[in-house]
């Protein structure tokens, strides 16, 4: 596990370690993680794991939001599936895997790139509206 900035404290499958990380041992099937950092926001992920598969995750952890410059009414929580799974980019930015929930992103429009190695990248334009949880949920071609 890689993460932005590095240092993060992360938990996956009840292991606990400081990133960048190798985790062994993990047995198949649906992994919970979790990441944390003093300043950053948490993150809560999923990741299926198929026998004898091995995976890069990366996340890029988001600052908190100074309350002073960006009070809750301006910003908004995303959430994103995609069948199957995809990377989901703002920029140069990652905001995670699919599917994740309760992304919290600045009130505003926001083009995000949903890349799955199997798939054409897809790209689409969302609105987050302050306060509100913007869904979103769609096949990759």
């Amino acid at each position: 596990m890689i993460t932005e900035p590095p240092g993060a404290r992360a938990i996956v499958a009840g292991q606990t370690l400081t990133t960048p990380a190798t985790f062994v041992g993990l047995t198949p099937g649906t992994i919970a993680i979790a990441v944390d950092q003093p300043g950053y926001l948490s993150i809560a992920r999923s990741l299926t794991l198929a026998p004898g598969e091995h995976k890069i995750f990366q996340l890029a952890l988001v600052r908190k939001p100074d309350t002073h410059e960006q009070p809750a009414a301006k910003v908004g929580l995303l959430n994103a599936r995609t069948t199957p799974y995809s990377e989901v980019y703002e920029g140069g930015h990652h905001l995670g895997q699919t599917p994740f929930a309760d992304v919290r992103l600045p009130a505003g429009a926001h083009t995000l790139t949903f890349k799955n190695p199997s798939h054409k990248p897809v790209t689409k334009r969302v609105v987050i509206r302050a306060g509100q949880t913007t869904k979103l949920s769609f096949a990759l071609p």
